[in-house]
């Protein structure tokens, strides 16, 4: 596997971790407007 070096990425990289962003769209509940079609027990699409 070839890695790519993106310095511009760094930032992003490095910088504060702001959470995961499935797991904020689905505790949030406003499925239509975070195009969440569907909630299962441990998934939802």
């Amino acid at each position: 596997m070839k890695i790519l070096w993106t310095p511009w990425r760094i930032k992003y990289i490095l910088g504060k971790k702001e959470g995961c962003i499935f797991c904020d769209k689905v505790k949030k509940n406003k499925d239509r407007e975070n195009y969440v079609l569907l909630r299962g027990k441990s998934a939802f699409v």
